[in-house]
């Protein structure tokens, strides 16, 4: 059973008169307004101590405990009632997203200022808290956009030439796109691997007649593993013991 069904008569006797000659009741609404001090809430002295006068209406009308942590909310959203059938003893959560304050008001909210959905994030370390992922990505594009000098709408439309100024775009895009999803030149990667260690590109790996250090493939240099063709002199250059798969042969190169 809530606090919202209990009935008690206006004036009952398990309260003082000292506690009623400041309450006036609406006729309209029900709620029993306590009619003296300037707060918020009203504040009545009771067991040697002055407590609110909402919480001692509650507790000593409904013979109710407020158990730790728990607080006294008003129903009506009047927190000068004191009609304990108005009243119901709820955890600080509840009492908050209840009321009208900027918390419990944007709490409500299922989508921003401009009309986009507001969507939930998590922290690694358990805070969760939402945002508008449209207009995170407009602010930012216009903070990058003042940073650069440049107009807003450049700032994360598709690129049409690389820095080279090779087509991005239009039929046979020269556009490599990695697992990460990063999009980058064709033509500019085949240029940096080619240039990468001195080698000038010669086609597909299997046409090549020479490693990139311009040694020849030919029989005497050249061993096998794992179905990959290596480079003898390029091995003992560098110092490594590979084991060789030649012929069917397994032999230790040093």
């Amino acid at each position: 059973m809530t606090s919202i069904d209990v009935a008690v008569q206006y004036g009952d006797p398990r309260l003082p008169d000292r506690f009623w000659i400041k309450v006036y009741p609406c006729p309209i609404t029900g709620c029993w307004f306590w009619g003296t001090g300037t707060r918020t809430y009203g504040s009545f002295y009771w067991k040697r101590r002055n407590k609110g006068a909402h919480v001692v209406s509650y507790k000593v009308l409904t013979g109710r405990r407020v158990r730790k942590g728990r607080h006294v909310d008003h129903l009506c959203c009047q927190t000068l009632c004191v009609n304990p059938a108005h009243l119901e003893a709820v955890s600080l959560v509840t009492n908050v997203m209840r009321g009208n304050s900027p918390v419990a008001c944007n709490a409500r909210k299922s989508a921003c200022h401009k009309g986009h959905q507001l969507v939930q994030r998590k922290s690694p370390s358990g805070r969760v808290w939402r945002i508008c992922l449209i207009c995170n990505r407009d602010h930012k594009r216009a903070k990058r956009a003042a940073a650069l000098g440049v107009p807003v709408e450049t700032i994360g439309a598709p690129r049409l030439v690389c820095k080279r100024n090779h087509p991005l775009i239009g039929p046979g895009a020269n556009v490599y796109v990695d697992p990460a999803g990063k999009r980058t030149c064709r033509s500019c990667r085949l240029i940096r691997r080619r240039t990468r260690g001195g080698y000038q590109g010669r086609g597909r790996s299997q046409d090549r007649t020479h490693c990139p250090r311009s040694h020849p493939y030919n029989e005497d240099n050249t061993r096998w593993y794992q179905g990959r063709r290596y480079c003898r002199a390029c091995g003992r250059a560098g110092g490594r013991s590979v084991p060789i798969k030649l012929t069917g042969v397994n032999v230790a190169q040093s």
